[in-house]
């Protein structure tokens, strides 16, 4: 081979594999959450999203993130069922469960706190409503008082 046809041929090679390369990369994102919604389908809480394979190669038509998305739902899909129909141990672990004690307790605790804070917050009101109540009647102390003096300093009518 000349030296000509070397270069031009390692650059032919080198932009088909860097176009695939870009192409791919939605195709894998897709393939990687579609993988995690598929293993999680029908799980409404507390799914753990499991390992992803590696992404396969796109089939002939096969471009995009959203190709890619609904041919890994369909293998995550799949994949969980089966291994949920195995006799051995399934691939994903059990989820973790909260103790129903734990859950009172936390519930318990929270509604204390609440209760408290109320307390709080109805004794600050309480202690304003006391304080405002003093400086009025302080304040009718002062006018009935004033009114009296205005009224012994006041001129006899003619």
């Amino acid at each position: 081979m000349q030296p000509h046809c070397t270069v031009v041929l390692s650059l032919f090679m080198a932009l088909s594999f860097s176009a695939v390369c870009g192409q791919d990369d939605a195709f894998r994102r897709g393939w990687e959450n579609g993988y995690k919604q598929g293993w999680c389908y029908g799980v409404d809480f507390g799914c753990i999203e499991p390992v992803v394979p590696y992404c396969p190669y796109p089939a002939y038509g096969e471009e995009g993130y959203t190709a890619g998305y609904n041919r890994g739902f369909v293998q995550g899909k799949q994949t969980k069922e089966s291994s949920m129909n195995d006799s051995t141990e399934p691939v994903q672990p059990a989820r973790f469960v909260i103790p129903y004690d734990d859950i009172i307790k936390a519930n318990e605790t929270a509604a204390e706190r609440r209760r408290e804070k109320e307390s709080r917050d109805q004794k600050r009101m309480q202690k304003s409503v006391d304080e405002s109540r003093m400086e009025l009647e302080r304040i009718l102390r002062a006018a009935e008082q004033h009114k009296r003096e205005v009224e012994l300093n006041a001129d006899p009518p003619k």
